[in-house]
């Protein structure tokens, strides 16, 4: 039985893996150290552009410098628009104005006026019908908006670069206290 015992630990073999081999830096040839060097330089300029890139971007409300009190003009700073382009100016709550386009001074009415009156009952309710030639200046959505129309202040917009600009004041001041912000946009057809 001692001679099995003997076989049977002989073909136990242990199989060892090599080890790889490990060079130290100082061991390795110049022109790897050179590509290793220029390789991670590669890498951190990118990474570097990717960060100045994306921090430094401007996009939307930003990008078109709105002040704080305007939210959202449309047609944006330099967007191309067909010639029956709605425009639009959205101001933060508190604020009315007026708008001007091409130099004509568009006239303005809000949707307040036309909603209706005596809902006490006591009156019957009445409405002042809004004129679809005039800027609407919507109480509610704190918006100001224009659509061209036939026989309207503006019918269509001609082909080329307009120059729209907004009036704005707190509702609790007077158009004296106001202040205003132009853009420009280009009609394609």
């Amino acid at each position: 039985m001692g001679a099995m015992e003997s076989v049977e630990s002989d073909s136990e073999v242990v199989e060892e893996t090599p080890q790889p081999v490990r060079t130290r830096w100082k061991d390795l040839p110049r022109s790897r150290k050179l590509s290793a060097f220029v390789l991670s330089a590669a890498v951190s300029l990118g990474v570097a552009l990717i960060v100045a890139g994306v921090s430094g971007s401007a996009t939307g409300k930003d990008q078109s410098r709105l002040p704080v009190e305007i939210e959202q003009v449309q047609p944006s700073l330099g967007d191309r628009v067909l010639n029956q382009a709605n425009l639009v100016v959205d101001l933060v709550p508190g604020y009315t104005g007026r708008l001007i386009v091409d130099e004509l001074a568009l006239e303005t009415v809000s949707t307040a006026e036309s909603e209706p009156i005596g809902a006490t009952g006591l009156a019957p309710p009445t409405t002042v019908s809004l004129d679809p030639n005039v800027v609407r200046f919507d109480a509610g959505n704190n918006t100001l908006s224009y659509q061209p129309r036939p026989g309207g202040a503006i019918e269509r917009f001609a082909v080329g670069r307009h120059l729209a600009k907004v009036i704005y004041w707190k509702l609790t001041e007077s158009e004296a206290n106001s202040f205003s912000y132009t853009w420009y946009f280009d009609v394609s057809a």
